[in-house]
């Protein structure tokens, strides 16, 4: 509650300064004023062109927004952007990507330990900072990785293999860096390389930072993504993969200062196969916190609502999350751990205390599914040594050989579900407590650990959950864990909702695992424009918006082209796989192919917008675009699928697409050159939204229970082979 009141007094007593706007491009000599007549970064990097005062004209100060324009191009190693001042409390200085740029090099300089330095942008020990990527910037390398000397040839390979890093927050303050996109900063493309080292490289480093918050960031291709150490750290509904470690968190221990308010949620971290090695050089860990230093800790920490799912690694593996040493007082809550079925001695949350001891840490309505039941495969809940007062509630835990191990004292270990990986599997060692044998009866573990006395023991089949780890009807997690309601207060307030924002009751028992069944947030169209088709390359559509709600686009085309789509508010749009027919018998006026692919943003701002379909050659094409209120703010994907028509049909289909429950999206798009007038029907259920002759047609749904959905449109023409199609289901709040 103090922080709340504390945030309530900064916004009412800052006063923002009434901002300018600098434009910035490679080459760029003219003015500043606008993308077409921008200065070159050289004028960012030159500290005569800041004040710390009320900037006018193109002076850079608190309130400015500086942009950036085109593919802005840095020399191998070193730093493109230096920041040379500070914004101030409630106008910091913005450093915002126009449309499509991108900040290149074939690599950037690394980071420079706990000193600022290095990167593709350097803010310098600075505060009151944004770094927007809006709505697709990019940070990128062009040549860096696996070495095309290693032998086998990788495939692909890269002439530098640097320590390379995308942004240097080290040392900063109230810093906000989002909606970007930060790539191919190293390539791994050989298990025998194993070039990098451990510190100074990735995607964002800030060590001995405060007030860093990372929103809405998709990094891959990088050794260590998000690393260093700052006291109130959020890193929210971003997207690692291809990457050794996807947060690497740990206390200095030259510098030995404690660290606490680290909130990680919402992300999507998945895998991190590409980094094995032949000899075991990188151990991969999608979240990895430690303190190493006598004296102090990380401590007050939640880590909720994300998703750890698929090839984390077949050697050199850690954990999903790591916790080790000195971690106090953190909460792991309403995740889903989900192994792709490669992972060996991988584990969902490890707890390893040795010579400074974790206390006070919580594993709560979690879901864990962590296989693959052979020898060396990993335990889901992992407390190793020294550990004191852990919690272990309200999770569904199906082992790989084992389900728990605990050495060290409890709290309290009760209300979960475990997998009788005996019956299952033959493993004979789904339990361990301290100095015990391992068993896989769970009458001598209760007796042993004196815990789980609610707890259930059960084969999976009976556990009864979807491929997500959401309770099917029958599952005995339903109305069978503890309630929490107690604890779910200040940071830990997101523990009174499930993790798709479902509320849990306050009176009562709780589900057990990460989901609440329940009445969730109805899905309803909130707006639907479907614009005429034309021939050109661009095509918009003018909407106004609600904050929080969610846009999906259909585009169709008739030709085979590239497309991208954007919005003038800088939402993320997410493309899903396109679909093209280029059957030579199909279509009129020439035209040979039918594309549709389907788009969508999450989380979306609010006022009037302006969504644009680019494509990089002129065709006949279409865009439609719906708001829908209800469906989650992030991470709401839950399947997409597509097909074409190759012979003569009258109807088309999707294939099939898997609700992950009840009150699922379920959205299609339909493309075909026929252009019969009123050519295409909605499937039995559905309801046709939008849709123009030659012929396009976007249908919709709310799943009634979970199961499988395969959206088909009938064509009331003549039948044909032309078709395309497209569709996804997307989760509720």
């Amino acid at each position: 509650m103090r922080r709340l009141i504390f945030v309530l007094g900064f916004l009412l007593t800052a006063i923002p300064t009434k901002g300018n706007t600098v434009y910035i491009a490679s080459g760029g000599t003219g003015a500043g004023t606008s993308c077409a007549s921008a200065k070159d970064p050289t004028y960012f990097n030159t500290s005569a062109n800041w004040t710390t005062g009320t900037p006018s004209g193109i002076q850079i100060g608190p309130g400015t927004i500086v942009h950036l324009c085109g593919t802005l191009t840095g020399a191998a190693g070193t730093t493109l952007l230096r920041f040379q001042g500070s914004g101030a409390s409630g106008s910091p200085i913005t450093l915002l990507f126009e449309q499509n740029a991108v900040l290149t090099a074939p690599y950037w300089p690394s980071g420079n330990g706990t000193a600022p330095g290095g990167g593709a942008i350097n803010l310098a020990g600075q505060g009151y900072l944004v770094v927007d990527g809006g709505s697709n910037g990019v940070i990128e390398n062009s040549d860096n990785g696996s070495l095309c000397s290693i032998s086998p040839t990788p495939s692909p390979c890269f002439n530098n293999a640097q320590n390379s890093l995308g942004i240097s927050a080290t040392a900063t303050h109230d810093v906000t860096i989002r909606n970007l996109i930060i790539r191919n900063i190293y390539v791994h493309t050989s298990t025998n390389d194993g070039t990098i080292n451990m510190f100074n490289d990735g995607c964002i480093m800030f060590p001995l930072a405060n007030n860093i918050t990372i929103d809405h960031v998709t990094a891959h291709d990088a050794h260590w993504c998000f690393q260093g150490a700052a006291n109130n750290l959020t890193i929210s509904n971003s997207e690692v993969y291809n990457a050794d470690h996807g947060v690497a968190f740990g206390v200095d221990p030259n510098v030995g200062v404690s660290v606490g308010g680290l909130d990680i949620h919402g992300n999507h971290f998945h895998d991190f196969a590409n980094w094995d090695t032949t000899n075991d050089r990188y151990h991969h860990d999608y979240i990895h916190l430690w303190d190493h230093k006598t004296g102090t800790a990380l401590t007050d920490g939640v880590i909720y609502n994300n998703t750890f799912d698929g090839l984390f690694g077949s050697c050199c593996t850690t954990a999903n999350v790591f916790l080790e040493e000195a971690i106090h007082n953190v909460t792991v809550f309403n995740n889903t751990f989900i192994d792709g079925g490669d992972s060996l001695g991988q584990y969902g949350v490890w707890m390893a205390g040795l010579g400074l001891g974790g206390q006070n840490n919580s594993m709560l309505n979690n879901y864990f599914s962590m296989g693959p039941h052979v020898s060396g495969s990993g335990t889901p809940i992992f407390a190793q040594s020294n550990q004191s007062g852990l919690t272990v509630e309200n999770n569904i835990v199906i082992g790989g050989l084992a389900d728990i191990s605990i050495t060290g004292t409890i709290n309290v270990i009760d209300y979960n579900i475990y997998d009788d990986l005996r019956t299952d599997y033959g493993d004979l060692n789904a339990f361990k407590w301290n100095t015990s044998n391992s068993t896989w009866d769970f009458a001598t573990w209760k007796s042993e650990c004196h815990c789980d006395t609610h707890s259930v023991f059960t084969t999976n089949a009976n556990i009864k959950v979807n491929s997500v780890g959401m309770p099917q009807p029958g599952s005995p997690a339903i109305g069978a864990g503890t309630n929490l309601t107690s604890m779910a207060t200040g940071a830990l307030a997101p523990l009174a909702f499930d993790k798709n924002g479902v509320a849990r009751p306050t009176t009562g028992n709780w589900d057990i695992g990460a989901f609440q069944q329940g009445t969730a947030h109805p899905i309803s169209v909130v707006q639907v424009k479907n614009p005429t088709y034309a021939k050109n390359t661009t095509m918009t559509v003018s909407l106004t918006e609600t904050a929080g709600n969610f846009l999906v686009a259909a585009t169709g085309y008739l030709a085979n082209v590239t497309a991208s789509v954007t919005d003038s508010l800088g939402n993320t749009w997410h493309p899903l796989t396109a679909q093209g027919n280029s059957n030579s018998g199909c279509g009129t006026s020439g035209a040979t192919f039918s594309g549709i692919q389907l788009w969508y943003a999450e989380n979306i701002r609010g006022g009037a917008n302006v969504v644009t379909l680019q494509l990089n050659a002129q065709t006949f094409l279409w865009i439609g675009v719906i708001e829908y209120s209800g469906v989650k703010t992030s991470g709401s994907l839950s399947a997409s699928n597509g097909s074409i028509s190759t012979t003569v049909v009258s109807s088309i289909s999707t294939g099939n697409l898997n609700a992950s429950g009840p009150n699922n999206l379920i959205v299609a798009a339909f493309n075909d050159t026929a252009q019969h007038p009123n050519a295409m029907s909605a499937g039995a259920g559905y309801t046709y939204e939008a849709g123009r002759e030659l012929t396009t047609m976007l249908e919709d749904r709310v799943s009634a229970a979970p199961g499988t959905y395969n959206p088909s449109a009938s064509y009331n023409n003549p039948a044909d082979n032309c078709g395309a199609a497209v569709g996804a289901a997307f989760i509720s709040q």
